[in-house]
């Protein structure tokens, strides 16, 4: 009975207890609740607010402003949202930071499980003033430093670290104003959008960005959106995105008008191998620069990694798509590897702390992992190019190269092979280039060898040109960067050889050339001349201007010395032998410094220039033994001077088209010849006719006539030229029978001379005059030439010819009775006398013809 009495009474403690117990719990739970709403009720969001301030104010010496309270949330979660915030410089009441609108809420209980899942990070317009003096100090120097942290115990205890989540992240008109004086950079850089999905340890969440770079220093604009699926680990570092596109496009200081794209599958940082892979990506781009102009360009790549360190790298099936203009003309290029790799040696790994050795200096560029260390293998290459307009200038062809390997400091590249084919005006070439070549990719430096060269050039009506050489050339990018070549070889059997340099300088390049050959006939190389046009009818004032000319390539930074020799040179209607020739190009200036050559009938020496402004030009020229009437022809198309001799002319003249060169002309002329004669008249025909014309005391005008010419044995004439007249005062001229001088201009310009020449009959009357000529005998024919030089026209003063005559005659009469009547008539000395007497006889005759003289006046 005592035991089932005792078990009523145990049940009945026992629920007392657990009565008590619930009793107990819900007493805490209502303290619980009542402390809550007692913390909730004493939060003071101003306090706190505050206290911010004052903290700021004294960590930093800055100010806070908060234009709107902050609010504050505890429970579920933590949250913190700032309204219409300013933020001072340090010690300055210039402004820092504005913020618009921020807000910051982290989920409470997952931090007691050492989770930090934050619930909205978002924010919007906010403004940063970022600067740096040129001593490198910034305006967030005070914000960088760290606080002084106690040092830890070797037996301290690390807390679990805590995870990171968050819901999303919406960032929007976020912008960051920078004035680097020290990195010369200044502008403005603005997040317009930065959104994402849940961010959390493995997981992938969308990403949407947009941003834009406005620059004052250096000038560019540049705006970026783009758009990915994202994954990383905090844990291991690691990430990847997935379906990436990238868009960028506006101005930066050497490209206009830039547009690139990029996307790919994916790009992934593996931590545990410390490598970056990258799957299908694809880059599209356009834009321009000075000299060129992409447009639809695309660069393609199945696969390509890299190590995080950069020792290593590599692509599959590289492959290039590029097109758009260079100077004007569309190109192409279209090509790529199959496999490239690239890795070099990283630096030795230091020595452990204490080791007193010393350790061994690590080969130049090792250590610093240098270009030249890299070592790279390439699969074959093949690129397909063109260049130019179908019509015009165009050129296209093929490059090839065999296996790259080596390294970039010593890179041997194998049978290099370039095949082109093109036209330049109306000509049309064919060419193959082959070789080997060295690369040394840290100068760089670049050697070709064992070059051969196989071309074709065909001209409208010229033979086909073929030409072979053989030799090497090589490229060195040092500080004075410099390429320079040798070749020898033929063309058409005839030798030809070349040598010189290249430097590449800021300036420009410049440019030294030396080249011999048996033969060079440069019509080859030039367009055909324009069809000549119908000549005008002749006028006496200067006709509108054509034949313009422009010098406006020689305005180039391009310098260039060029020596030639040649065994014979043609050039038009111009043939030359045995030449030797200096010329010059100097910015908006050619010079020719020197040609000697064997040409005309005799030998040239001259020099020159011509200037791009005006445009201006300069000849000095002289020639020895020169055949004047080849000389004439090809220089003006004009045959009115036949001979042998000397000219020489030192000009010059400016003028913007044909016409106006020749009414500028200045300077002087000389010309000597011999044996020849001046086409369109002929003296001795017209002096044959004296007697009739004398009879007739009439002038007598004639149109000159081709077939008619007056034969000279010497003529010597020098000419003063200005504004294109050509001013001559001392022509002298002999001929069997005659003596001319002569005076008068020739008009240039214009093409028509004002002259008159004066020819004397001398005593000999059995040459080219006969018999017909002996009443002119030791008179002056004065004749008029004039008119246009296509249609001259002469003229006999036969009425001045005709006085001189009779006053002539008239005097010899005189003389005759004069003499006679005063008894002073010479008389032939006698056959026995001595020739001593003859002076005395002489002068007694002239004493006495002076005595009468002075007695009639």
């Amino acid at each position: 009975m005592t035991t089932t009495a005792a078990a009523p009474a145990q049940r009945s403690t026992l629920g007392t207890w657990l009565r008590r117990l619930g009793w107990v719990l819900l007493g805490l739970l209502v303290i619980l609740v009542a402390l809550g709403a007692f913390v909730w009720s004493q939060f003071d969001a101003q306090r706190v607010q505050g206290l911010v301030v004052d903290w700021v104010r004294q960590h930093h010496q800055r100010e806070l402003r908060l234009d709107a309270p902050l609010e504050l949330g505890v429970f579920p979660r933590l949250q913190v949202r700032v309204q219409r915030a300013t933020l001072s410089e340090h010690a300055s009441k210039d402004t820092f930071a504005t913020v618009q609108d921020a807000t910051l809420s982290v989920e409470v209980m997952p931090l007691l499980d050492g989770r930090m899942v934050v619930d909205r990070i978002a924010a919007k317009g906010v403004h940063l003033a970022l600067k740096r003096d040129a001593q490198g100090r910034m305006n967030i120097d005070d914000l960088l430093q760290q606080p002084d942290e106690p040092a830890e115990t070797p037996d301290a205890k690390k807390g679990k670290p805590l995870r990171f989540e968050a819901s999303g992240l919406d960032l929007e008109d976020v912008v960051l104003r920078v004035d680097d004086r020290q990195g010369k950079l200044a502008g403005e850089l603005k997040l317009e959008r930065l959104k994402t999905g849940r961010l959390s340890d493995g997981a992938t969440t969308p990403v949407q960005v947009a941003l834009v770079a406005d620059l004052s220093e250096p000038r560019a604009r540049l705006g970026a959106s783009g758009s990915a699926q994202a994954r990383f680990s905090r844990d291991t570092g690691a990430w990847a995105i997935e379906d990436f596109k990238l868009n960028l496009q506006g101005d930066l200081p050497q490209a206009q008008g830039l547009k690139a794209e990029a996307s790919g599958k994916s790009a992934a940082f593996d931590s545990a191998s410390r490598q970056i892979d990258l799957k299908a990506l694809k880059l599209l781009l356009s834009g321009k620069t000075a000299a060129v102009a992409l447009a639809d360009s695309r660069i393609e790549l199945d696969a390509a990694s890299a190590a995080a360190d950069f020792s290593h790298g590599s692509a599959q099936n590289l492959r290039l798509d590029l097109a758009g203009s260079q100077g004007g003309q569309p190109f192409k290029l279209k090509g790529g590897w199959a496999s490239l790799e690239a890795s070099r040696p990283l630096p030795p790994a230091p020595e452990a702390p204490g080791m007193m050795a010393k350790p061994a200096p690590a080969a130049k560029g090792v250590a610093d992992g240098g270009l030249g260390n890299w070592s790279v293998k390439a699969a074959p290459t093949a690129l397909e190019f063109s260049w130019g307009t179908a019509g015009a200038t165009q050129a296209s062809g093929r490059f090839t190269a065999g296996a790259a390997e080596g390294r970039m400091g010593d890179l041997r590249i194998r049978d290099l092979k370039l095949e082109a084919q093109g036209r330049a005006a109306a000509q049309a070439f064919n060419a193959t280039l082959t070789g080997q070549a060295r690369v040394d990719g840290q100068r760089p430096n670049v050697q070709l060898d064992g070059l051969q060269l196989q071309a074709t050039l065909q001209a409208p009506s010229q033979p086909e040109l073929k030409v072979q050489a053989t030799g090497s050339a090589a490229y060195d990018g040092g500080e004075a960067a410099h390429a320079v070549w040798k070749l020898d070889g033929q063309a058409n059997g005839q030798k030809l050889s070349t040598d010189g340099q290249l430097r590449l300088a800021a300036s420009g390049p410049d440019a030294t050339v030396n080249a011999r050959m048996d033969a060079l006939d440069l019509d080859r190389f030039m367009p055909p001349p324009a069809a000549p046009a119908r000549e005008a009818a002749p006028a006496a004032s200067a006709p509108a201007g054509d034949g313009r000319i422009d010098l406006s390539a020689l305005n180039t930074k391009a310098r260039a010395r060029v020596s030639l020799q040649a065994g014979s040179l043609k050039f038009r209607q111009h043939q030359l032998s045995q030449v030797k020739l200096v010329a010059a190009l100097t910015p908006g200036v050619l010079r020719l410094e020197s040609l000697d050559a064997q040409g005309y009938g005799g030998r040239l020496q001259a020099s020159g220039s011509a200037a791009a402004q005006g445009p201006a030009f300069t000849v000095k020229a002289s020639g020895q033994g020169l055949n004047v009437l080849t000389l004439l022809k090809t220089f003006t198309g004009k045959d009115t001077l036949e001979g042998t001799g000397n000219l020489s002319v030192d000009v010059r003249t400016a003028g913007a088209n044909t016409d106006a060169l020749r009414l500028h002309l200045d300077g002087t002329a000389r010309a000597e010849l011999r044996d020849g004669a001046v086409r369109g008249f002929n003296l001795a025909k017209m002096l044959r006719q004296a007697k009739s014309a004398l009879n007739m005391k009439s002038d007598e005008s004639q149109q000159a006539s081709s077939s008619e010419k007056t034969d000279f044995s010497e003529l010597s004439a020098s000419f003063a030229i200005k504004d294109g007249i050509a001013h001559n005062e001392d022509l002298q001229a002999k001929s069997p029978f005659l003596r001319v001088t002569g005076a008068g201009d020739i008009d240039i310009g214009r093409a028509t001379l004002n002259y008159e020449v004066k020819p004397t009959v001398t005593a000999d009357s059995t040459g080219q005059g006969g018999a017909d000529l002996a009443q002119l005998k030791g008179l002056t024919v004065p004749v008029r030439l004039s008119g246009p030089l296509t249609a001259m026209q002469w003229k006999v003063k036969w009425s001045e010819v005709a006085a001189s005559a009779i006053t002539a005659k008239t005097r010899g009469k005189l003389e005759e009775q004069l003499k006679n009547k005063l008894g002073i008539g010479e008389s032939k000395p006698p056959a026995d006398s001595a020739s001593g007497a003859q002076p005395n006889k002489k002068k007694s005759t002239e004493d006495k013809l002076k005595k009468a003289l002075k007695g009639l006046f």
